[in-house]
């Protein structure tokens, strides 16, 4: 095999597992309590609801932010929060990329969805909330 043949199989080989690691993240993130109420200088946190991480370079980010946005504008559980804009916010929920969606209940995380989705996917996390 070439040399770059090595290059980009250890390239894929990092990016797959860059992957796995944030996907373990946010598992682990599971059932661990938060900070709701009112942040400094940020969104306040419901103890009950969605959270929306998202940055303004972020690509994956541009079709989910005005459906978010959309929601947030008809329900009181629904908060956007630009990580960068935010980052104890974001470092306080473990957030390592955008976009993500944390559920919160009860005032713990109940489940973390990272990558973009679809709107039948936040409105069946909206439904369980």
């Amino acid at each position: 095999m070439h040399l770059i043949a090595y290059i980009v199989l250890g390239l894929a080989g990092l990016m797959i597992a860059f992957q796995l690691f944030a996907w373990l993240d946010a598992r682990r993130a599971r059932g661990r309590s938060v900070p709701t109420g009112k942040s400094p200088g940020g969104p306040d946190i419901p103890a009950n609801g969605l959270l929306y991480f998202h940055s303004p370079g972020c690509g994956a980010c541009r079709p989910m932010t005005p459906l978010i946005e959309a929601l947030a504008a008809e329900r009181d559980d629904v908060r956007a929060i630009d990580a960068r804009e935010h980052p104890d916010i974001a470092r306080a929920f473990g957030i390592r990329g955008t976009p993500t969606l944390v559920q919160v209940r009860d005032g713990r995380i109940a489940n973390v969805l990272l990558g973009a989705r679809g709107q039948k996917q936040i409105q069946a996390l909206l439904d369980d909330t």
